[in-house]
């Protein structure tokens, strides 16, 4: 049995595919909420995948951390992918690349005052996946005049990252974002999305001669040992890797450790759905590959720490603090009131926005 941690709003993300297309591991995939593994006393042996890490808070980090090293030491014969201290999110990850010179682009944190970046760069948060918060931002005055607004939408800016921009568009203008997945030992070639927009987040060009160029993708995974060099370097074991190519180089957006894996199929088109049933032909073998056997009373005694679960509280009441925050200021942004002032006040936000974020700096 595997057991898929996942946090709350995010289980789609395998639920769609056990409806669509693994109603063959429905009987051997069960999905966990956080909120579930850390009230239990006790858990059933079997495989765990910790999903999502990039949601987790720290206290939630730690408290899966401390769960996992229960699970290891029992000697229970389990399997555990993804540490949750361990493996790399967005920032270390992308650094760690750029260090290696694998990624021809270098990344900062926001609030890092002595960053040097390469322009043009953009904006985009650490550890959500909803792509750039802002286009391509040309020198210091546009990246200090966009930080702001970013703030205004709800963002901190302690969780933005600055990227640089890596131009990996073909001789088309076509840029091609490649993904696959790691599931224990095995990479598995997902898709080849391809648009127009340097932002690539779903497809927007669909013909027959891109899904054939998908096709041989998925046959031929050409990149195999490269991505599982690069996984291996991020400590993740179970996850998808988006990237692109520059000059034949793999450059790496970003591992998800909770991605959709792919959407129902009345959402792709026709002549679209033989190769994500070949992908799903992959996916499947891979996932029973990593399960484990265990008699359905074989459990595990769990120990909670009190001060873990009081700085738990702590730090999902500043969460939904931070979620409501976001809400309130995407509801605002509809407003006609907030849309005339911001017309009014944009000259002057642009001219006190480099103020303000070197005061939030410091």
């Amino acid at each position: 049995m595997i057991y898929y941690i996942v946090t709350d709003g995010y289980a789609h993300t395998m639920e769609t595919f056990l409806t669509h297309w693994g109603t063959a591991l429905r009987d051997g995939v069960s999905i966990l909420r956080y909120d579930d593994l850390f009230s239990r006393n006790e858990l059933p042996v079997g495989t765990y995948i910790f999903a999502d890490l990039e949601r987790l808070a720290p206290a939630e980090l730690e408290m899966a951390a401390d769960i996992w090293r229960q699970l290891e030491e029992s000697g229970r014969g389990l399997r555990l992918l993804n540490h949750p201290r361990h493996a790399m999110r967005r920032f270390e990850l992308l650094s760690t690349l750029a260090d290696q010179g694998l990624n021809q682009f270098r990344v900062a944190r926001a609030s890092d005052k002595n960053a040097t970046l390469r322009f043009p760069v953009f904006l985009r948060e650490a550890n959500e996946h909803g792509g750039s918060l802002t286009g391509r931002l040309a020198n210091h005055t546009q990246l200090e005049g966009a930080i702001v607004p970013a703030m205004l939408r709800g963002h901190r800016v302690k969780d933005m990252l600055v990227i640089e921009y890596c131009d990996t568009a073909d001789e088309n203008g076509i840029f091609k974002k490649y993904s696959a997945f790691m599931v224990g030992e095995t990479v598995i070639p997902c898709h080849v999305d391809h648009s127009c927009d340097w932002v690539v987040k779903d497809t927007d060009l669909v013909s027959l001669d891109i899904v054939d160029f998908e096709r041989r993708y998925l046959e031929e995974n050409p990149h195999e040992e490269r991505l599982r060099e690069i996984f291996k370097t991020a400590r993740i074991d179970y996850g998808r890797i988006d990237y692109s190519l520059l000059d034949g180089e793999i450059q790496t957006w970003e591992i998800n450790t909770n991605p959709v894996i792919a959407l129902s199929p009345d959402e792709y088109q026709p002549f679209h759905l033989p190769v994500k049933r070949m992908f799903a032909a992959q996916m499947v073998p891979a996932m029973v590959a990593i399960q484990t056997d265990a008699e359905p009373d074989d459990v595990i005694v769990l120990t909670q720490s009190s001060e873990l679960l009081k700085r738990m509280q702590l730090d999902r009441a500043r969460a939904r603090r931070t979620r409501s925050r976001r809400r309130f200021f995407r509801q605002a942004q509809r407003w006609a009131v907030v849309r005339f002032f911001r017309r009014i006040l944009k000259p002057a936000l642009g001219m006190v926005s480099p103020l303000i974020y070197k005061a939030t700096r410091q």
